[in-house]
């Protein structure tokens, strides 16, 4: 009965920061865009190729958050992604959340959370993931993730054991 209650407010949390993060970078978007167009002089350079650009990736996940998922990276900054996907055991779905460190080879540090269903389509666990590991991704191209990835299961039988899952996982992609 507890982990019914941790896993909904888990939720709650894990939402009310990602919302939280999107705020902040639009307002610092439009503090940008009002001393641009607050100043005298004006810049008719072409932009550097190096300049990061949002992407989406597709990938497939081995192990990692179970036996194999099938996900969609999405990256509006240079150092953050947002990860929505389903667990092929029973179509599960699932979202992570990525900070990154690093231009082409990254450092990766998330979590995120899934969620399970009965044969009845009732819902009957929650899933907490972790991830700390390694990333490489090309501004477009190839896509390869390589880490750690823990998962604690939260049933919501009184009657079934929460458990903790020490995984490593494998994923595949493409940047476009």
């Amino acid at each position: 009965m507890f982990s019914k209650y941790l896993f909904l407010l888990i939720l709650t949390m894990s939402l009310f920061s990602l919302f939280q993060t999107f705020a902040q970078e639009k307002e610092s978007d439009q503090i940008k865009d009002s001393i641009v167009s607050d100043s005298v002089t004006i810049s008719l350079q072409k932009p550097s190729e190096n300049v990061w650009k949002p992407c989406v990736s597709p990938f497939v996940e081995l192990l990692g958050k179970g036996f194999l998922s099938f996900n969609v990276d999405f990256r509006k900054w240079e150092s953050h992604a947002i990860s929505v996907g389903f667990l092929v055991e029973g179509f599960t779905p699932n979202i992570m959340y990525y900070y990154l460190a690093g231009k082409r080879h990254r450092f990766e540090i998330g979590g995120g959370l899934s969620i399970g269903f009965s044969n009845e389509f009732k819902l009957s666990v929650g899933m907490i993931h972790g991830v700390i590991g390694y990333r490489y991704q090309k501004k477009k191209g190839l896509f390869f993730r390589a880490g750690f990835t823990p998962f604690y299961s939260m049933f919501l039988k009184d009657s079934d054991r929460n458990m903790i899952y020490p995984f490593a996982g494998l994923s595949f992609g493409y940047s476009f």
